[in-house]
């Protein structure tokens, strides 16, 4: 349906008009009528007519007035003018000024509206057409400008051009300043490496031009932002650039940058997504425009640790490139920590690498790097999709949290490992490596393979100094996994066979029952039956 608005000051005539069933047999809704041009201009952003019928003597504001104002910013609306025969000179300016047709209001009635309308929707049809492929050449002519601007910025920023190639990109990317005298505002999302495995780049492309047609309209009409230049950098990266070279006093560019990065931090809060807010210093000379986006981008890491606020590099400190000691320690010692079952001293160590961490202000790219090297040692598997999400500081420290609490079951609370004072250093090895990969599909040529020695004398070695098998320690592992996850945890029978190693199901319930004497249910009812809080872990 076509969505009309009648604007006449006559109750009988909007009555009338509105009576005539022509309207839906042609197509056309009517939204709404007004009285005069004034109340008519103050609905029509709301309503969002495509059709407006009006007459041209209406008090307060006519239909000449009402025509002139509306052409000034849209110029897809179909006007008709609806007039009385003493009313000709009034209709030659209103055709004049841009209405598409005009009617007799003694003329109409279901024929000749049936009629006039049919027309109606046809110059609609073309009307659209041509403004849709109208905006869509204005809209690629934007689109090259928008490229021509990014490319002459990050050409300054990461390339390597002469005074000349670089002239020649600003003038081609119609930017006029030079600057000399810069201030930065980068807005970055943290979320945009997980995003990507989300979204198809076609829709990350259009989730980035979205935003900064949204960061434009919320920039344009205020002086501040006369001498500035808003870019899609790419990775969610978005920078304001301003040039301050035209004021003269420092306070007064301090001024003008605050008020901006407060207009570009309120834009960014209105995104569905999280985006941060960094802001530079106001820096000189002809580098200054790398020294200020370094600057910004500097302060934009910080967002790891702290949200929501605008981050300045007056204000604050860059985070470290160096990992804390503590950290490199955790690394060396978290093995001997879960092989010698020291829950306590794990739980010490990990909450001093956090807050080392987190007071030292470590780059967010080494703490993740940190984290991919403790998964390495732990035998521990993400996908790329799990580590993109660690973007923020708590976020890593969930995640570990969660390594805690499976840890705690995994190893901590498996039975003792005493090994005697007899056992040869490459068995106490082997055992180390058994207990880090019981849960794999491992074998006595893997276990020899990692202790340097030959398969055959190390199933006689093992055998002589544990007394027991290679294989059935392996599966004495398992089984004391499976009972400790039977015990504490809510998982199904099906998860817990999974994750204790066992690859079919039917061969885990006749193990455990052999080696147990129960039921994998069997033994969970029995045990949480004695212990009822043991079932804590899900």
């Amino acid at each position: 349906m076509i969505r009309t608005l009648i604007a006449d000051d006559d109750f009988l005539v909007r009555t009338y008009l509105k009576s005539l069933k022509a309207w839906k047999r042609a197509g056309f809704e009517i939204i709404g009528d007004t009285r005069d041009g004034e109340e008519t201009l103050r609905v029509l952003d709301e309503l969002q007519p495509e059709l407006l019928v009006t007459d041209v003597s209406m008090p307060l504001m006519n239909g000449i007035d009402l025509i002139r104002k509306v052409r000034e910013h849209n110029r897809s609306l179909y006007i008709i003018v609806l007039s009385c025969h003493d009313d000709f000179e009034y209709v030659k300016e209103a055709m004049r000024l841009g209405a598409d047709e005009y009617v007799l209001k003694n003329s109409l009635n279901e024929d000749s509206l049936y009629e006039l309308l049919g027309k109606t929707a046809n110059a609609l049809n073309r009307r659209k057409e041509k403004y849709q492929e109208a905006d869509s050449a204005q809209s690629l002519i934007e689109e090259g400008l928008q490229l021509r601007k990014s490319g002459y910025f990050s050409a300054r920023l990461f390339g390597e051009y002469s005074q000349e190639e670089l002239e020649a990109k600003r003038i081609n990317a119609k930017i006029f300043r030079r600057y000399d005298t810069t201030g930065v505002i980068l807005m970055s999302n943290p979320d945009w490496p997980w995003l990507r495995y989300q979204f198809s780049p076609e829709e990350m492309s259009e989730k980035a031009r979205q935003f900064l047609t949204h960061l434009s309209y919320r920039l344009q009409d205020r002086q501040e932002s006369q001498n500035t230049e808003c870019v899609y950098l790419g990775d969610g990266l978005f920078a304001c650039f301003v040039d301050l070279s035209r004021l003269l006093k420092q306070s007064l560019m301090q001024q003008n940058l605050t008020r901006l990065a407060a207009i570009c931090f309120s834009a960014c809060q209105e995104q569905e997504y999280d985006l941060e807010t960094s802001v530079s210093s106001i820096c000189f000379g002809p580098d200054s425009l790398k020294e200020a986006y370094q600057q910004a981008r500097a302060m934009s890491k910080l967002a790891f640790y702290q949200q929501g606020k605008i981050l300045y590099y007056d204000e604050n400190h860059p985070c470290t490139r160096t990992l804390p000691p503590a950290a490199r320690q955790f690394l060396k010692e978290v093995k001997d920590l879960v092989f010698h079952q020291d829950q306590e001293g794990f739980d010490q160590s990990y909450q001093a690498v956090m807050a080392a961490v987190e007071l030292e202000r470590t780059e967010p790219e080494l703490v993740q790097l940190w984290l991919k090297d403790l998964d390495e040692q732990l035998v521990i598997k993400r996908s790329r999709d799990e580590y993109a999400r660690l973007v923020r500081l708590e976020k890593v420290e969930s995640l570990l949290e969660s390594l805690l609490d499976s840890l705690h079951v995994h190893c901590f609370e498996l039975r003792g490992l005493d090994l005697s004072d007899d056992v040869s250093p490459s068995v106490r090895q082997v055992v180390e490596y058994i207990r880090i990969h019981f849960r794999e599909p491992i074998g006595l040529a893997d276990a020899a393979e990692y202790a340097g020695l030959n398969a055959a004398y190390l199933s006689y070695l093992f055998k002589k100094e544990m007394g027991i098998g290679f294989a059935a320690y392996v599966l004495e592992m398992r089984i004391d996994f499976a009972k400790g996850l039977l015990m504490r945890t809510n998982l199904k029978i099906k998860e817990v066979v999974e994750r204790s190693g066992f690859n079919d199901y039917h061969y885990f319930s006749k193990t455990f029952k052999k080696m147990t004497g129960q039921s994998p249910a069997s033994f969970r009812k029995t045990a949480q039956s004695q212990d009822p809080g043991a079932s804590i872990q899900k």
